[in-house]
C-alpha cells in the first residue's frame, strides 16, 4: 500500500483524534500533516499495525503540543476583568 493510499484511508480517523484533544481545526490538520511526513521517511514494514501505530503517534503530538509553553502562555486562567 503507498503513503497516498494509506493517507487517504487514515486521514479521517487521525484528523478526529486531533480535533478532539487540540479544538482547532489548524492545529489538527498540522498535526496529522506532521504525522504523515515524519512517518514516511520510517521503514514502516516493521510495523505490525499501521493504524493503530499512526494514531498513537497523533495522540502523542497532540499531547506534545498541549504541553508546550506556546500554549500554555495562550490560556489564561486568571479572573476576567472588564
Amino acid at each position: 500500500m503507498g503513503w497516498q493510499e494509506l493517507y487517504l484511508e487514515n486521514r479521517p480517523l487521525l484528523f478526529s483524534i486531533a480535533y478532539r484533544m487540540l479544538g482547532t481545526v489548524s492545529d489538527a490538520e498540522d498535526i496529522v500533516q506532521d504525522v504523515f511526513l515524519q512517518a514516511s521517511v520510517m521503514e514502516m514494514e516493521k510495523v505490525e499495525n499501521i493504524k493503530a501505530y499512526l494514531c498513537k503517534m497523533v495522540t502523542n503530538r497532540c499531547l506534545d503540543h498541549l504541553k508546550s509553553a506556546r500554549v500554555k502562555r495562550e490560556v489564561y486562567t486568571g479572573p476576567w476583568l472588564p
